[in-house]
């Protein structure tokens, strides 16, 4: 099926869903067998595990037990049954246990190890600390699940901010544990990404099996992986503000987009969003309407790019609102997109991605406008001009900001055992230019590359494919030590090369001007197993006092000329953004928490614990 099928299948999806109850909400995952209990006395393992866990989670969370927490096993079909009679967001046979709301009882599937496998599966406490999570909010922040919200990306916010907060207590309870620092497993959840691409790709990005029930399956995953992980990342930024005193706050003043939850700072700022009316003048011909939210464009735009190029798209959304009539084939159905957005650099990005991606088998059919920071999608539609008026004038004003909890600010999160939080990765301000905030960074990307995947210490990957193989440029941080160095780096990357089959020869090094300072480089001819023969070069400046290196790495193929001067002239080409820079300051602080750690530690006469400059 062609592509327009599996777009409009997903936008159909995306309407018609029923709300997304919080009748229960689900935990983990299935781990190996465990002998049943009962629930006669003695007290089983269950009874004995519960009182461990809500003692823990009480003390930790800080919420003291209203009313006594009550946990029981229940056969599959049991659970099955009240998976669907409670609403539970997830019901698949991986879910091991969820707190039915209605019944204010924690379930639990009978085949829950008490232990932790080797393979890393979830113990019985883990599952208990979470669903134990559940139950005190419940009792202490009831509203925030008796109260319905009005739309279902409101929905996903509020469950994001519910499974989230249970997501991090679960996290900090094994870490106790294991007897680990809480705020490195806190830092570690706030610098993740947000969200999993769940489309399966090939080689060229497009989705593997392009049908409306892969996008469906696919919106389902999204959603999921968007409540649990998103809202951990969500949670755990909250908690480095203010702990969970900011987190009890944020109870009472849910958030109510999911825009809020990709982008932590837009909550705790009050951006707010901008409520587009209906798309249909009065006395017309009811048809569905809704908004998609920030996380409903994203999983749109899956099915015509990667995850990170579809966040980078669905940046700086303000509202939206989507009318997809019903009962005409896909390709004919009419249908009216508005959305607003931030900045005007938004609204340009967006609006040039829905015409390249939205319109693939209907460009004929389709008529947009821009106005402002306001873009407006009409197809199939019999008169488009007036309904483009119509629905431009639909978008109401910005909101006035409203920053929930006065003044707060969220603490720069840390590199960790070299990787960038997500936050490192910038974004695409205008054509061809990048900028990274975190890093106080930016650059323009060679002439006819492409941005590429980023992970790990990367922040940033260039490419262009050539006849001969690829160009690409990869900038990375370097962030384990307070005294990385050149040959540090270069040593880094001889191990990855050999690693990968290529044997390294070095040809030349030396140091280079460049906007932020002298730039030491080496470069290398490497000969790689398979006969294909690559050039290579590394450059690094020191950044952040010396606690860290911009690194530099490109390769090109041997004999390529032109990819040799624009990749070398490229990898000096970085300017830095005016003031203060999130990472250093986070390297700062990293280095006085653990200067002190082991002043105190130092004074008390016994070791200090490698602390995160030691890193």
């Amino acid at each position: 099926m062609r592509r327009r099928s599996m777009l409009r299948g997903r936008a159909h999806s995306f309407l018609m869903l029923v709300w997304l109850g919080t009748s229960a909400v689900g935990c983990a995952r299935r781990g190996p067998p465990t002998a049943p209990s009962t629930q006669s006395a003695p007290a089983t393992p269950l009874q004995l595990q519960l009182r461990l866990a809500v003692d823990q989670v009480s003390r930790l969370r800080g919420l003291r037990e209203l009313r006594p927490v009550v946990a029981q096993y229940a056969s599959d079909s049991e659970f099955v049954s009240l998976q669907a009679e409670g609403d539970a967001l997830s019901r698949d046979e991986d879910t091991l246990a969820f707190y039915h709301v209605k019944r204010e009882r924690i379930f639990v599937r009978r085949d829950v190890p008490v232990e932790a496998s080797d393979a890393g599966e979830l113990s019985l406490q883990d599952v208990l600390a979470h669903e134990v999570a559940h139950a005190l909010q419940h009792q202490h922040f009831p509203s925030v699940y008796a109260t319905r919200a009005e739309t279902r990306d409101a929905s996903l916010a509020r469950l994001a901010l519910i499974e989230g907060d249970a997501s991090l207590v679960q996290v900090l309870c094994r870490a106790a544990r294991r007897r680990e620092a809480p705020e490195d497993a806190v830092e570690a959840t706030a610098a993740q990404s947000p969200l999993v691409d769940p489309v399966v790709r090939d080689d060229d990005g497009k989705p593997v099996e392009d049908t409306e029930e892969a996008g469906a399956e696919a919106s389902r995953v999204l959603d999921e992986t968007f409540v649990y992980r998103a809202g951990a990342r969500f949670v755990a930024s909250l908690y480095r503000a203010g702990g969970f005193a900011l987190v009890n706050r944020a109870f009472l003043s849910a958030p109510q987009t999911t825009a809020d939850v990709l982008h932590p700072q837009r909550y705790l700022g009050g951006v707010g969003q901008r409520i587009i009316g209906s798309l249909v003048p009065p006395g017309s011909l009811s048809v569905p309407q809704a908004p998609l939210g920030e996380l409903g464009l994203i999983g749109l735009l899956l099915a015509c790019m990667p995850l990170d190029e579809a966040r980078e798209t669905a940046r700086g959304w303000m509202g939206d609102r989507v009318l997809s009539a019903p009962g005409a084939e896909s390709d004919r159905r009419p249908l009216i997109m508005v959305s607003a957005w931030e900045e005007e650099r938004h609204v340009r990005r967006f609006s040039k991605t829905a015409a390249q991606c939205f319109t693939t088998d209907m460009a004929s059919s389709v008529r947009s406008r821009l106005d402002g920071t306001v873009f407006a999608l009409v197809a199939n539609v019999e008169d488009p001009a007036p309904a483009l008026d119509y629905a431009i004038r639909a978008a109401g004003k910005d909101p006035p900001r409203r920053p929930p909890f006065g003044k707060v600010a969220l603490a720069p999160v840390p590199p960790r055992d070299g990787n960038l939080p997500d936050e490192a990765k910038g974004e695409l301000v205008s054509e061809g230019r990048w900028r990274s905030t975190y890093l106080g960074l930016e650059t323009q990307l060679p002439p006819n590359y492409s941005r590429g995947p980023a992970k790990g210490s990367v922040a940033l990957r260039v490419q262009r494919p050539s006849g001969a193989g690829a160009s690409v440029g990869l900038v990375a941080v370097v962030p384990w030590s307070r005294t990385t160095t050149h040959a540090g780096a270069i040593k880094n990357v001889i191990d990855k090369l050999a690693a990968q089959g290529v044997n390294a020869r070095q040809t030349s090094r030396g140091i280079a001007p460049s906007p932020l300072g002298n730039a030491e480089w080496t470069a290398w001819h490497g000969d790689h197993k398979t006969g294909k023969n690559v050039e290579l070069r590394l450059t690094t400046i020191p950044m952040c006092e010396g606690r860290t290196v911009l690194l530099t790495s490109v390769a090109w193929p041997t004999g390529d000329a032109k990819a040799q001067s624009e990749l070398e002239t490229w990898g000096t080409s970085f300017r830095r953004l005016p003031g203060d820079t999130p990472l250093c300051a986070a390297l700062r602080a990293r280095d006085s928490a653990g200067d002190a750690q082991k002043a105190g530690a130092e004074a008390a006469g016994g070791p200090a614990r490698d602390g995160p400059s030691a890193r």
